[in-house]
This record gives C-alpha cells, structure tokens and sequence, in this order.
C-alpha cells in the first residue's frame, strides 16, 4: 500500500510551489539532504570508533579522558 508522496507531505509540496521550485527540484533537494546527514552519520560513527582504540596517552594528548571517550562512544550515531 504506497502513499503519494505528494499526499504524504502536503505541506512540503505547498514550500516547493510557493519558492517557485519545480517538484521534481525539490524532492532533489530533500534527496542531497538527506545524503549529506548519513555521509555525517558515518562518518561520526567511525571516528568513535577510532576514538575508543586510543591509548591512554593519546587520549591526553588531546585532551580527553577514557571516560568522555567511553561516554561519546555509547552515544547515539545521529546525537552530537
């Protein structure tokens, strides 16, 4: 059971026509937005997870203790 898009974001589809974009710009749009927070959601992950291989030491030379690195890791990918 698919919904229109069109009736699934009546509200959208009334900023697209009222900035004199066409739909199919800016439903563009909302596609490279949505690209660029899950490259930032990838990328956050990784360097978590980079972060928590840190040794003691390096994690002082940058100014972080094990638990903040502890504590950003459990954080959620989407939190920043």
């Amino acid at each position: 059971m698919a919904i229109a898009l069109r009736e699934y974001l009546p509200i959208k589809t009334s900023l697209a026509y009222d900035s004199g974009i066409t739909w199919n710009e800016f439903l563009g749009n909302i596609r490279a937005s949505y690209v660029l927070a899950k490259e930032k959601w990838r990328r956050r992950v990784r360097m978590r997870n980079e972060l928590i291989t840190l040794s003691d030491g390096d994690l002082r030379d940058i100014g972080w203790t094990r638990a903040e690195a502890n504590a950003e890791r459990r954080k959620p990918f989407w939190r920043a």
